[in-house]
């Protein structure tokens, strides 16, 4: 009989014994799960889970004194996971995304923290495009002191667009309408002086419908039932040691493509600043994946707002087209030759490049093969005018605004 939720599994009789470190930083090298080469990518790394790491969290757990209850997991970064909270305190259901950091994570390294004061400001519409927090609190587990972020709820990562609302009549439209709202948020932070540096498809959400009202039943109905692997020990020839360090099972995050489109907002709103920094004050750090990262970012190790711009075009090829637009090669790091050889594909040479046309014409290719048209066209200039080696040269985001594409009926 398999383990339960909640019980943890007694150590695995018949495999290889071999002598563990005991040191609570190490015990981490005792815990697995069965599948963890194919489904690795969906949890956070179980080196993680040890003291000054991430907080171990059980579905059914009450942080904040009771007032947010776990009932599903919406995700994991390398510092934080993300969980879907009921807020008990209210009379009526109402739900919240709780971000819990790692207890080695200072509320001085949060940047994150920087987006209470654009809150603060009360700048026009911008919680509409800008995932900002609602409040924040502390919460103490088995691997030390936590920071947590209250947020709204929201959908998928932007690059599922695509194939979310490929079926629907209008869905060039649709595309259109979530690009924009992408637009319109670099703008919002490019005028606050803000640049995201790590503005890409993963820190970008599509907003859904409110959950606020519905019981968890229902809201589980939409999102699916949370699914558990559950953590086993590997023996030891020395006595098992407890290990409160890490949960019991690790939680796959809500799988959105069993959600029904008509749940999910075609609008795009901006999340994670992590690496957010007020441009005029610091140089954004080099965060980025290279397949992301403007030319000044790998070539020169950082850049300013203009190294979003960049950024912004890569996210709205992936938005319309479902892949990226460069594959740059990765291993251990990222080699400045490969790197220029591929947006060179694009691009051509630097200070020998390809005409906007060439340009233009290379990109549309790419996303659609011959099957271009005038709507097409437009879009593939509009990312012309971002991809530019030189940063003063690329389109600013509020003048993105106006640009033919938008105005087109089709």
């Amino acid at each position: 009989m398999p383990p339960q939720v909640g019980e943890r599994p007694k150590p695995v009789v018949g495999s290889p014994i071999r002598r563990y470190p005991q040191h609570p930083s190490r015990l981490w090298k005792r815990l697995y799960y069965e599948g963890w080469q194919d489904d690795h990518f969906l949890f956070e790394k179980l080196v993680y889970y040890q003291p000054n790491g991430l907080h171990p969290i059980d579905l059914g757990d009450e942080l904040h004194d009771h007032r947010f209850r776990v009932i599903h997991k919406l995700g994991y970064g390398g510092s934080s996971t993300v969980w879907l909270c009921r807020d008990q305190s209210k009379d009526r259901p109402v739900y919240v995304a709780v971000k819990i950091f790692h207890a080695g994570f200072a509320e001085t390294e949060c940047r994150e923290l920087l987006m209470f004061k654009v809150k603060d400001e009360g700048i026009d519409h911008q919680e509409h495009y800008l995932c900002l927090p609602k409040e924040r609190f502390i919460s103490e587990s088995p691997n030390g002191t936590h920071l947590c972020l209250v947020f709204p709820v929201l959908g998928p990562t932007v690059d599922k667009a695509a194939s979310i609302f490929e079926e629907e009549q209008n869905s060039s439209s649709i595309l259109r309408t979530v690009s924009r709202s992408i637009i319109e948020a670099l703008a919002i932070l490019h005028r606050r002086g803000i640049c995201h540096a790590d503005f890409r498809p993963a820190n970008i959400l599509l907003g859904l419908q409110s959950l606020d009202g519905l019981p968890e039943e229902q809201v589980l109905a939409q999102l699916g039932e949370p699914e558990e692997e559950i953590i086993q020990i590997r023996e030891d020839s020395l006595p098992t040691p407890d290990i409160p360090y890490a949960p019991k099972y690790l939680v796959y995050p809500v799988d959105f493509h069993d959600t029904s489109p008509s749940f999910i907002l075609p609008r795009a709103v901006v999340i994670d600043f992590g690496q957010a920094v007020e441009a005029a004050a610091e140089k954004a750090p080099p965060g980025i994946p290279a397949n992301y990262a403007a030319p000044e970012v790998i070539l020169q190790g950082g850049g300013g707002q203009e190294m979003d711009l960049w950024s912004l075009a890569c996210t709205l090829y992936e938005v319309r087209v479902g892949k990226q637009l460069f594959d740059v090669p990765q291993l251990i790091g990222v080699d400045k030759e490969d790197y220029e050889e591929e947006i060179s594909t694009v691009l051509g040479k630097p200070g020998h490049g390809r005409s906007d046309r060439d340009m233009a014409r290379e990109i549309g290719k790419r996303a659609f093969g011959d099957d271009m048209t005038l709507e097409k066209e437009q879009w593939a200039e509009m990312l012309v005018g971002l991809l530019r080696y030189e940063p003063d040269e690329r389109f600013k985001a509020q003048d993105l605004l106006s640009n033919a594409w938008f105005g087109l009926d089709s």
